[in-house]
């Protein structure tokens, strides 16, 4: 079994709230402004990023009555694709801390 803390080490930026309004601000947006659309090619970065989800979670009868479990959501991208796009309920779970706080 691999070691938790390592994966979360390995993908902690240390930063990452300040690099994220950072992004937005050279989208030209502001937190108010931003879609769930604008941060997908970083907030995805699974293989096959916004389109592979949208092909799986398309497969699936997700509703506005369906609770799904992300494991290893990361910043929560997929997640709040979900909710948005199938009106469902998500729980995301990762291993690092720093993802599940910003």
């Amino acid at each position: 079994m691999s070691d938790g803390g390592a994966v979360a080490r390995h993908y902690t930026h240390g930063s990452l709230l300040e690099a994220i309004r950072l992004g937005v601000e050279k989208l030209g947006k502001t937190p108010e402004t931003v879609t769930i659309d604008d941060p997908a090619p970083i907030d995805e970065f699974h293989i096959g990023g916004r389109r592979a989800s949208d092909d799986f979670l398309s497969q699936l009868p997700l509703n506005d009555g369906t609770h799904v479990l992300d494991m290893g959501c990361g910043l929560g991208g997929g997640s709040r694709f979900a909710a948005s796009r199938f009106g469902c309920r998500v729980s995301g779970v990762d291993l690092t801390p720093e993802f599940v706080k910003t």
